[in-house]
């Protein structure tokens, strides 16, 4: 068969012994990788990684939708600029309570929360009647949205095996440009 075939040079390449000897030296770390996140911290870090998305993807489609929404209001390109850079403050003087909050009741009671009402949120963009209840709704959703970003981190830190912090930390940043890649899928 063509599969056996297209095999055969990667079956003998493994056999020889340069191959093997670097093999055998890479083995046992990621042996020890996986062994070391099974069960809970993967479970963590694979949660985390999908809300950490989601907020980019929203974060993202903002980014495609606000033409749209600069027409419908008639918007001039320094009214879009201060609107969204209005909501910005406002979402980080938000999120600086949100992080207390979730210092106080527990990150992953405020990451379901915030991950929940962000869906919400993000629908109740639908009633906005104006500038200023896009900006309000915008700052209150970039605010619930954007604690993923510190609780993802903070969980993923905490529940990653000490070796391996700096790793796992690194991958839930991938998640960044996922979101975007989905929405920009979406969009195209």
């Amino acid at each position: 068969p063509p599969v056996r075939d297209a095999a055969r040079p990667l079956a003998r390449a493994v056999q020889s012994p340069k191959v093997a000897a670097r093999l055998a030296r890479f083995s046992p770390p990621m042996n020890a990788f996986w062994q070391s996140i099974r069960g809970y911290p993967i479970r963590a870090f694979a949660i985390c990684y999908l809300v950490y998305a989601a907020s980019q993807f929203d974060a993202a489609i903002f980014g495609y939708v606000l033409p749209a929404i600069r027409a419908e209001f008639g918007l001039t390109t320094g009214q879009t600029g201060t609107l969204i850079a209005v909501a910005s403050v406002l979402a980080g003087l938000f999120l600086v309570g949100i992080g207390l909050l979730s210092d106080r009741r527990g990150r992953a009671k405020v990451l379901g929360i915030s991950t929940s009402a962000t869906g919400l949120l993000i629908a109740a963009h639908a009633l906005v009647l104006g500038p200023l209840t896009l900006v309000l709704a915008r700052a209150v959703t970039t605010a619930v949205g954007g604690s993923a970003y510190a609780v993802t981190g903070a969980v993923t830190a905490e529940e990653a095996p000490a070796r391996y912090r700096g790793l796992i930390a690194g991958l839930l940043q991938t998640a960044y440009p996922l979101g975007w890649f989905i929405s920009g899928l979406l969009v195209a």
